[in-house]
């Protein structure tokens, strides 16, 4: 029953905060990255009240999405752009909190992932929760 946020900027790190200072049931912890990091455009601190959103979208039905947390969400970025360059289009979720993600509904969970897309993690620590 423990909320984990990692967010991705300092954007997040606000929107984290006001997340966790709801969550008055449950203990919350935060895992922040001592390297400095810009703020990401489209990052949303609203936004992390739900856990996960797109903070890169493609125009088109994208080939593939990749799902980060932290700093890692701006390699995932990097890699869409590279991606795109080359014609296959790739959206970027960015997921503070996969606890807050897991309590939306189905039909959040389905606007953020798109049935039938694949789904890549970009993670550096190990694939534990990306299962």
């Amino acid at each position: 029953n423990m909320y984990v946020f990692r967010p991705a900027d300092a954007n997040e790190v606000s929107g984290s905060y006001k997340a966790a200072i709801g969550l008055t049931k449950s203990p919350s912890v935060f895992a922040l990255t001592r390297q400095g990091l810009a703020n990401l455009e489209h990052s949303d601190a609203d936004k992390v009240a739900k856990g996960a959103y797109i903070i890169y979208p493609t125009e088109k039905t994208p080939d593939v999405t990749f799902v980060a947390t932290g700093s890692e969400v701006e390699i995932a970025i990097a890699a869409a752009k590279l991606l795109s360059e080359e014609g296959t289009t790739a959206n970027v979720v960015s997921m503070p909190c996969m606890e807050l993600f897991d309590a939306q509904p189905e039909e959040y969970q389905k606007s953020v992932f798109a049935e039938g897309v694949p789904v890549v993690s970009v993670e550096a620590a190990g694939p534990l929760g990306w299962q």
